[in-house]
């Protein structure tokens, strides 16, 4: 009877101790499931936190490319509009040197037509003087202040012809800027000048005109015409 009792005892403190030990074990596996848990929860938290660091970075990185590219796009367009800008320049600069090299030789063929007619009036007078003295008259014949008016005139042609063949020299000058509008001002005024020139000597030549006709004893009018002083 006693070793009855002996042995149910001993199995109950076995059985406690068995069953203690997987008490113990579960509250072990469950503390360290919590730990495990907890440190997957902060891995994860650091991850997320690492993405979302390199977003962060990432769209830094494309906003400073778009100031970058936009930098640089005004940079070029910059260049292109200033090199428009210079080739407008140059295509107007280039026209109105075209027009000074035009203008020039319309002033150049104006001055050798005011020279031909001073060789032609010229020659007329020594035509009449040989004639005047070859044949009698009683009509006195002087061509002294028309010879005179004659040498001013052929005088102020070569100063117009000077003017015309230095123009493109200025012309030059005038289209080495940066200002078209200027330019060609400036280039009209020279040709302006000239004009004044070659008026000035088919002037001249109009007032030997009258120099010859009074020369032959003939009335001049204001306007150039003549009549015969003989009644």
């Amino acid at each position: 009877m006693k070793s009855k009792i002996t042995f149910s005892l001993s199995l109950a403190t076995a059985l406690m101790l068995s069953l203690g030990s997987v008490a113990f074990a579960q509250i072990e596996d469950g503390a360290t499931s919590s730990v495990r848990e907890i440190k997957d929860k902060k891995d994860a938290l650091k991850e997320k936190r690492a993405e979302v660091k390199d977003k962060k970075d990432e769209l830094k990185d494309k906003r400073d490319e778009a100031k970058s590219l936009a930098s640089s796009t005004k940079e070029e367009l910059k260049e292109k509009r200033d090199a428009l800008r210079t080739e407008v320049v140059n295509k107007r600069m280039e026209l109105v040197r075209k027009f000074g090299v035009k203008m020039t030789s319309v002033h150049r063929t104006a001055t050798e037509r005011l020279t031909k007619l001073a060789d032609r009036i010229d020659s007329r007078i020594k035509k009449i003087e040989k004639q005047m003295t070859l044949i009698e008259t009683e009509k006195k014949v002087d061509l002294t202040e028309a010879k005179i008016k004659l040498a001013d005139a052929r005088a102020k042609i070569a100063t117009a012809g000077v003017y015309v063949e230095g123009i493109m020299a200025n012309v030059d000058v005038a289209t080495s800027g940066t200002d078209p509008k200027l330019a060609f001002e400036t280039v009209r005024g020279y040709f302006a000048i000239s004009r004044d020139n070659l008026k000035v000597a088919h002037q001249s030549l109009n007032d030997v005109l009258k120099g010859v006709k009074r020369g032959l004893g003939m009335k001049v009018d204001d306007d150039g015409s003549a009549s015969s002083t003989d009644q």
